[in-house]
């Protein structure tokens, strides 16, 4: 049977955001076809990142998930202070490296276990654009990546980064 890695920032049956129900619906619907395995971090709320599940093995409905704990929860306040300064004034690439880190969920283990694993599935699935798990990720896996973007017109997708 295939491998079939899926990355998404956060994942659980209580998480109902866009692209972490989309990840989960696309789980379930190839479960049958595919040996999954979900690479997430250990956050509940996306808005600080805290870590909230255990770290390590765990499954949901029947779906291996490896779970990475986020180093730095997110100051909401400075970062959207951040935020109103980086889209609105010329800035440098140092710039957006900052904003990604304080985006997040800064979770280096999470690209590590990508980096040690990227032999073992024949696909890495990056459910959205805007996290360090996808923008990180997506190189530790080349070429066997594909990515969801879930892309809204927003300021983010206006970053070089992206």
């Amino acid at each position: 049977m295939r491998r079939l890695a899926i990355v998404v920032q956060r994942y659980g049956t209580e998480i109902t955001g866009g692209a972490e129900f989309h990840a989960r619906w696309v789980a379930g619907k190839l479960r049958d076809r595919f040996d999954i395995t979900v690479f997430t971090t250990t956050a509940l709320d996306y808005i600080t990142w805290e870590n909230h599940y255990p770290a390590g093995e765990d499954e949901v409905e029947g779906i291996r998930v490896l779970r990475y704990p986020v180093e730095e929860p997110r100051d909401m306040e400075r970062f959207k202070r951040y935020c109103d300064w980086l889209y609105r004034q010329p800035h440098r690439d140092a710039d957006e490296e900052r904003w990604l880190r304080d985006q997040g969920p800064h979770a280096p283990g999470l690209i590590e276990a990508l980096r040690r694993e990227r032999t073992r599935h024949d696909l890495f699935f990056f459910f959205t654009y805007l996290y360090y798990s996808t923008v990180r990720g997506l190189p530790a896996v080349a070429p066997r990546a594909v990515m969801q973007p879930t892309a809204h017109d927003e300021p983010p997708l206006k970053l070089r980064i992206f």
